[in-house]
């Protein structure tokens, strides 16, 4: 579906379910018209899913 519709993420970086033991990526950061400069998955036990840091480079304005 992401990759279809432009919204494809950078390469695997990691599980983040669940968050005591993560094995399974199914949390991405999707956006459309932005370049990903780099993705991280916080090692952090706030909920069931580990939180994805996202690193994007805004198009410059006209």
């Amino acid at each position: 579906f992401a990759e279809e519709h432009g919204l494809a993420t950078p390469a695997e970086v990691g599980g983040t379910f669940p968050s005591g033991r993560p094995s399974r990526r199914i949390d991405y950061v999707l956006a459309r018209g932005l370049a990903h400069r780099r993705e991280v998955v916080l090692p952090l036990r706030l909920s069931d899913h580990c939180p994805v840091l996202a690193d994007l480079v805004f198009p410059a304005g006209d």
